[in-house]
């Protein structure tokens, strides 16, 4: 690294120049006119004494200018270091100063863009939650709130996948309302919704909530009890058929309750009775039918049909 030089001040170039400007003048002086030098010489000044001073007046000249041009030099070259160390920490002060206001734009950038993935987020949420009630509700009978036909045809076939894979039993109840058709004549059909509606809520107080139930038609309905076996099925199936029986149903608090409500119950299982989904409906349906020849307001088991 070069050594830095000494910075001239302002009151030494001051004495320089008083310096060059005395020397100036006595260099003028010696170049006077000889009447001038008559006139010095008669004042008693030895023109051999001024040759000398002159050229000491002249040395003396020559040192202040070369000092005065030294120190001038001294004073720029020190000025354009200062200017070039300026000019390289300038660039890095701008870098730094650039990537500051970078990096602040790229946070408020990246801020932005995560409340914008957390409100799509929060909509997706909201949309999943929306689709789920879709879902739900398309498997839904708008009337009792039950699951409808496809819903609990499509779960039977789940729930026999999962009872034949780990070896589980399963029993399907086929449940119809006895003369239903009677209530609605007699009553109307805005009573009989709300026979089916109360029906309804009976069974779900029985069944487990492992069970599933749907509103299979009008008036039937079809119960899937995973793991049980046709003689816990039967005695489930008999609970809700004694809860309808012995239920007053209203039509209205000004008028008439409604005659007995009753039920008839078809059951069947698996394995015992059928290894797919069609051949226990199938079953559960002729069990019911049996039940209604049989008179009614009971429940019958699979096998206990008689071969017609």
């Amino acid at each position: 690294m070069a050594k830095k030089l000494p910075v001239i001040s302002k009151s030494l170039r001051f004495r320089l120049w008083i310096i060059i400007f005395l020397s100036s003048l006595f260099l003028m002086y010696s170049s006077l006119s000889d009447s001038f030098v008559n006139f010095l010489t008669k004042l008693g000044i030895d023109m051999s004494e001024k040759g000398i001073l002159a050229i000491g007046m002249v040395v003396i000249l020559f040192i202040s200018l070369f000092g005065l041009g030294l120190l001038e030099k001294a004073y720029y070259t020190n000025k354009k270091e200062e200017d070039d160390k300026t000019s390289e920490t300038s660039p890095s002060n701008s870098i730094k100063a650039d990537s500051g206001i970078i990096h602040q734009i790229l946070n408020e950038k990246l801020t932005h863009l995560q409340d914008k993935l957390e409100q799509v987020s929060q909509h997706s949420h909201s949309l999943h939650g929306e689709n789920e009630t879709l879902v739900r509700l398309a498997a839904k009978d708008g009337l009792t709130g039950l699951y409808n036909h496809a819903y609990i045809k499509e779960r039977l076939k789940q729930e026999l996948y999962r009872c034949q894979r780990y070896d589980h039993p399963l029993s399907l109840l086929m449940i119809d309302i006895d003369d239903f058709k009677s209530i609605n004549d007699n009553y109307g059909h805005v009573v009989g919704d709300r026979v089916l509606k109360t029906l309804s809520m009976l069974m779900q107080e029985i069944i487990r909530p492992s069970d599933i139930l749907g509103r299979y038609g009008g008036e039937e309905f079809l119960a899937i009890l995973p793991q049980t076996n046709s003689e816990n099925s039967f005695a489930v199936a008999e609970r809700i058929r004694e809860n309808i029986e012995f239920y007053e149903f209203e039509v209205h608090p000004s008028k008439n309750k409604i005659s007995q409500v009753t039920v008839s119950i078809g059951l069947c299982a698996y394995p015992d009775h059928g290894q797919t989904p069609e051949d226990l409906i199938a079953f559960a349906d002729e069990s019911l039918y049996a039940a209604k020849r049989e008179g009614k307001n009971r429940v019958t088991i699979f096998h206990a049909v008689a071969p017609s």
